[in-house]
């Protein structure tokens, strides 16, 4: 099912293809000055001493001002990437739009009367919305994280390959749990988009048909159709959302647990020579820079379970058959 969506999705993203590749070159530009930040900090670390003599002075000023200057550029590159990213997900959007009302006028009037208006409103307005609102997120993150994990990782296994391995098996076990919890998500949302789709049906019968409802006296059984539809769309929300939430949390605290065991070992290690005091600042700095990608690539497959759903209720309403 997850491919033939994305099969379906890809003509979309295709006519954007240039733009995404000019992206992606920003993207890993950006990528690599913001990952030689950590190392001139190292750099910067060593040159300071007690008796420190004018050269290392000027050194200290070089190392600060390349730092200085990766940094922002890294910044500028980064911005023009999520503007021009929002403005390709906002035309995807647009087009989508435009697919779905030009096939609503080709449905036969049957087909009408087997779905809700509120249903239709919801996959044309909010399913829509998600999948634009998850492009701008996903954008060329993924490809960006995946470039600084590899270098990332190849720099750590260069300054202690033992603090390395302690970070890999903290990920790793983090990584099992998530894929467990992430699944679940996905059929939380499903549901949750269902119970959306009938609220928003129920309200749209009510509002169309609000004089019968005073005729015949139907307020209070209305208001409580309504309590009962509402309520079930917000107890699927919160466990939704509940499972979604484990991600950052349960990352954040290995991560956590992880910087705290480098810094112990890695301070034995200092005393006993095997590594710099500003190797081990790198190395830190690097263990959060491979985190990060990895909690964002994470954050990222939640967010295409959210792509997936909205693009499956998307594609089903368009690909029913039309009126001959």
């Amino acid at each position: 099912m997850k491919n033939n969506i994305f099969k379906k999705l890809f003509p979309y993203l295709m006519k954007y293809k240039f733009e995404f590749i000019f992206l992606i070159i920003l993207a890993i530009i950006g990528n690599l000055l913001t990952l030689v930040g950590p190392y001139l900090v190292g750099k910067g670390i060593n040159e300071i001493h007690f008796h420190m003599e004018k050269a290392n002075y000027i050194q200290l000023g070089k190392i600060s001002i390349l730092l200085l200057f990766s940094y922002i550029t890294g910044a500028v590159l980064t911005l023009i990437q999520n503007i021009k990213m929002n403005i390709i997900s906002q035309d995807i959007v647009n087009t989508m739009r435009k697919d779905g009302i030009e096939k609503i006028h080709k449905f036969p009037l049957k087909y009408f009367d087997g779905i809700s208006q509120g249903n239709i409103i919801t996959i044309m307005i909010n399913d829509i919305d998600n999948i634009s609102g998850s492009l701008s997120q996903i954008g060329t993150r993924v490809v960006v994280n995946l470039l600084t994990i590899s270098t990332a990782l190849g720099i750590m296994l260069y300054i202690s390959p033992s603090l390395t391995l302690i970070q890999i098996f903290l990920v790793t076990f983090t990584g099992y749990f998530l894929k467990k919890i992430s699944k679940k998500s996905r059929e939380k949302r499903r549901v949750q988009q269902k119970y959306l789709g009938q609220l928003n049906g129920y309200v749209d019968e009510i509002l169309t048909g609000e004089a019968e409802v005073k005729s015949f006296s139907y307020e209070e059984r209305a208001i409580s159709k309504f309590r009962e539809l509402n309520s079930n769309y917000k107890e699927n929300a919160i466990k939704s959302l509940f499972l979604a939430g484990f991600n950052f949390p349960t990352l954040n605290f290995i991560g956590n647990l992880g910087y705290s065991l480098i810094i112990l070992i890695g301070a034995i290690f200092m005393l006993n020579g095997k590594i710099t005091l500003g190797g081990l600042s790198s190395f830190v700095i690097y263990s959060k820079l491979f985190n990060r990608p990895i909690a964002s690539i994470s954050e990222a497959y939640s967010i295409v379970q959210t792509v997936i759903v909205s693009a499956e209720r998307f594609f089903n309403f368009i690909d029913q058959p039309e009126d001959i």
